[in-house]
């Protein structure tokens, strides 16, 4: 067991035009019982009236927008924590739940990286409690969100973007955030990373958090869409041996797209079907922009 003076941890997180939202996040961290934590904002603001500058209380790294995954290694190269916690910027830390996540960390020489449990909505219900595997044959995985009781911590296959407390020695050995994936998919593809480095992703299950769901990701409307679908299939090619990419792109063609055409169809949303297809598209044209990528 550490001492929580032993343990040096910096909270880096994104803002991109929502500066309230940022400064809830810095508000919650500055009145957790654990302190002093490091606070680093990557701001990448476009609107003048929502970019954040520096105070006495955090750091502010003014940046044009390359992406989230970017956006938070620009952060880790600064940050001067043993610790690293990412996190999007509409999460909120109730009353100790900072101080749970942190006190999971018994032995500051382990290989280990966690997120906690994650809640939201009106009812602070459970979002996530754990990653199943992707398949590599579909592409798809499920979040888990029955929370294992009696244990302090769970595996999981990988963890949440929203919050992450890693080692940095799990960052040096597994490298930074592929930044080609620009929004969605960037925490899957480093779990991976982070795996076959040595390092043990975990659930802290006596940590709850909340999560607000950012505003930002949904003024991107159907580029969302785009960025989630082609991402999924970026994950693939990356992560997956030949055998796994031909029944993968085989269940795509042959189930995935038409199945999509016709449900956005019946939605009444068939502009989302060109989203899913532009996405398709945007993979069969890079196909040098895989492996290797930051």
């Amino acid at each position: 067991m550490i001492s929580k003076s032993e343990l040096r941890v910096s909270a880096i997180t994104v803002n991109h035009n929502e500066k309230a939202c940022t400064l809830d996040l810095v508000q919650s961290i500055l009145s957790s019982s654990f302190q002093p934590v490091e606070i680093v904002i990557v701001d990448n603001s476009t609107d003048p009236d929502e970019i954040i500058y520096e105070q006495a209380q955090f750091r502010v790294i003014h940046t044009r927008n390359l992406g989230y995954a970017a956006a938070l290694n620009s952060g880790i190269r600064t940050a001067s924590g043993d610790y690293l916690l990412l996190l999007n910027n509409d999460i909120i830390f109730p009353d100790g739940q900072l101080d749970n996540l942190i006190s999971a960390v018994k032995d500051p020489r382990e290989h280990i990286a966690l997120s906690p449990i994650i809640c939201t909505g009106p009812q602070n219900e459970v979002e996530f409690a754990g990653f199943t595997p992707i398949n590599p044959y579909t592409g798809r995985n499920r979040s888990v969100t029955v929370i294992k009781s009696g244990e302090a911590l769970s595996d999981t296959a990988y963890l949440h973007g929203a919050c992450m407390l890693v080692n940095r020695e799990c960052v040096e050995l597994a490298g930074y955030l592929p930044e080609i994936y620009f929004l969605y998919y960037e925490e899957m593809d480093w779990s991976v990373q982070l795996k076959n480095a040595g390092c043990r992703l975990v659930v802290a299950n006596n940590s709850r958090i909340h999560h607000k769901k950012s505003v930002s990701v949904n003024k991107l409307g159907r580029k969302s869409y785009f960025y989630l679908n082609r991402n999924r299939i970026l994950f693939q090619r990356r992560n997956t041996r030949w055998y796994q990419k031909i029944i993968f792109f085989s269940y795509l063609l042959l189930f995935s797209i038409p199945v999509n055409i016709i449900r956005n169809f019946m939605k009444g949303k068939a502009h989302y079907s060109n989203e899913f297809i532009q996405a398709v598209i945007w993979n069969l044209g890079n196909k040098k922009k895989v492996d290797g990528a930051v």
